[in-house]
């Protein structure tokens, strides 16, 4: 049957669901984004948690300081007010600067101790208080509060005035406050004052009250303790070493601090010690310094003392380069002509191709150990005029008198002779012949009394060398008078003549002198065999040279 509804559009039903049309990366990258939103809102909690904890804490620690500020104002000289100032003191210069005042300006400073209930907890507090007044003076000197702080410093640490205020419990609250601060680089931080004031404010009013400072162990500490010996290597290794000590202490505080210094127990020094702790710049700032302080003082020296400062001022000499001590002056800029000659191209190529073969060439080195090289020398930094100027009063014939007429003990003889040769190592030009010209007769001391009995040069002793390298056990401390009179009869020979080396042995007791003292000696032996005087001898017997030859033969 026709109908008419044919092209009638009917509704399709899909029966089994409706399709979606999301991609499985699709919904992946919803997952991900969904869980990077909860992380980061994780994140905002977390963070905004931890700012409110701080800010919490903030407010409770000003609060708590707010506090604690008061109870240090109204107990400012009790027990309280200690303890406040050690907890606070260690952030807030402004507790140490009202205390220190405080305690300068009223007679409260030794006031707990007298009371048997507080002595213990005073002592452990004001061992820590003195701490941070050191620490606080080291970080700014210059400042107002430092002049309060180091008054108070020389209260505690002198013995004399605690022993005044406490009695005979004094001298060991100093030393217990002396030793603590010794532990937590006393001398350190001292140095680090100095420094820290400029060279040219020597009117500044710490300066004297740190002077005062670095010398009261040596007033507090029994002599030949550990605590004694170890501040006089301290104050060697950071005070003495400061650049220009002598030009940044005003002349009262100098004169004060080297009549304090305890130059006569120098045989307790630690030579080794301070060699290898101190920075180069350190040992050159020190061995300038100690030319200002201990010479004048060589004949009050005990032979132990002298000892030990020849060995320091030679160990000092010997690891610092030649160069710096002894600069070689300029030379003054000379006109010159330049020629030059021009090369064929052929010659000049096949030049250049033999440099290049010869560059390519594979390089064998003979090693003789294969341990780790040592560590390269730490640079130097070229001192100024000033500290020249000291370091060259070494060579000069004022100090090598003072030397050289110093009493001969067995003791101090080695020690001398190791400094005269490590003066002439660096002053080759000058030392030698003034140490001639002041003690001919030392040449002769040398080889009879080191040379002529040592082990070094005998044909036994020539296989050790090899083996060794002459560190044998002895041979070390013959060396030194060994090259020392290598080094002087070098320069004897140098001005002197036949007739003299072959001389007459009647002037043999003319007081020692057997050698010229100048460089014109010849001439004056003409004179001297002109006007019918016996000429002098060579300080060497035949032979005795012959048998010294024999030495430095097997040596060479």
């Amino acid at each position: 049957m026709f109908t008419p509804f044919n092209e009638e559009r009917k509704r399709k039903i899909n029966l089994g669901g409706t399709s979606s049309a999301v991609s499985h990366s699709t919904l992946l990258g919803n997952v991900r984004a969904l869980r990077t939103e909860r992380l980061e809102q994780q994140k905002r909690h977390d963070s905004a948690a931890r700012v409110q904890a701080w800010w919490r804490g903030t407010i409770e620690a000003r609060r708590v300081r707010r506090d604690m500020r008061k109870a240090f104002e109204n107990d400012l000289c009790g027990i309280t007010g200690l303890r406040c100032l050690v907890i606070a003191g260690r952030q807030d210069d402004e507790f140490l600067s009202v205390w220190s005042k405080e305690m300068v300006n009223g007679d409260s400073l030794f006031s707990l101790p007298r009371n048997p209930q507080y002595q213990k907890s005073w002592l452990v507090l004001i061992k820590q208080a003195a701490a941070l007044l050191l620490s606080s003076v080291a970080r700014n000197p210059n400042q107002s509060s430092s002049v309060a702080h180091l008054k108070v410093l020389n209260a505690l640490l002198s013995r004399s005035a605690t022993t005044t205020a406490l009695g005979s419990v004094g001298a060991y609250v100093s030393v217990e406050i002396t030793n603590y601060l010794l532990k937590r680089n006393f001398y350190s931080l001292a140095s680090q004052s100095f420094m820290s004031i400029p060279l040219n404010s020597r009117s500044s009013p710490s300066l004297p009250l740190l002077v005062a400072l670095t010398i009261q162990p040596f007033s507090t500490f029994e002599i030949h303790s550990n605590e004694y010996i170890t501040s006089l290597n301290a104050l060697f290794s950071s005070i003495l070493s400061i650049p220009l000590l002598p030009n940044r202490i005003p002349p009262a505080a100098l004169v004060d601090l080297s009549a304090h210094i305890p130059f006569s127990q120098l045989g307790s020094l630690d030579v080794n010690s301070i060699i290898e702790t101190t920075h180069p710049d350190d040992q050159l700032n020190l061995l300038a310094n100690l030319q200002v302080f201990v010479p004048p003082r060589y004949k009050a020296l005990n032979s132990e003392s002298r000892r030990n400062y020849f060995t320091l001022v030679s160990s000092l000499l010997n690891a610092l380069p030649t160069k710096i001590l002894n600069p070689v002056p300029p030379k003054p800029n000379a006109t010159t002509t330049t020629t030059t000659t021009t090369v064929p191209s052929a010659l000049q190529s096949d030049s250049d191709e033999g440099s290049d073969d010869e560059d390519r060439r594979t390089k064998v080195t003979v090693v003789t150990t294969f341990s780790p090289p040592k560590p390269p020398r730490q640079p130097l930094t070229p001192p100024d005029t000033r500290t020249l100027k000291r370091l060259s009063t070494l060579p000069s014939t004022t100090h090598l008198t003072s030397l050289l007429s110093l009493p001969s003990s067995p003791p101090t003889r080695p020690a001398l002779i190791a400094l005269l040769f490590a003066l002439c190592a660096v002053w080759p030009a000058d030392v030698p012949q003034r140490i001639l010209a002041l003690s001919p007769s030392l040449v002769r001391e040398i080889y009879r009394g080191y040379v002529r009995g040592g082990s070094i040069g005998w044909d036994t002793s020539l296989s050790k060398i090899m083996e060794d390298g002459g560190e044998a056990e002895g041979e070390q401390e013959q060396w030194p008078p060994f090259l020392l009179l290598v080094e002087l009869y070098t320069k004897a020979m140098m001005t002197m003549g036949d007739d003299e080396f072959f001389g007459s042995t009647n002037s043999a007791g003319a007081g020692g002198r057997v050698l010229g003292s100048g460089s014109s000696f010849s001439g004056s032996i003409a004179g001297a065999a002109e006007a019918g005087v016996t000429i002098p001898r060579n300080p060497l017997s035949l032979d005795e040279l012959v048998e010294w030859s024999a030495k430095l033969k097997n040596l060479a």
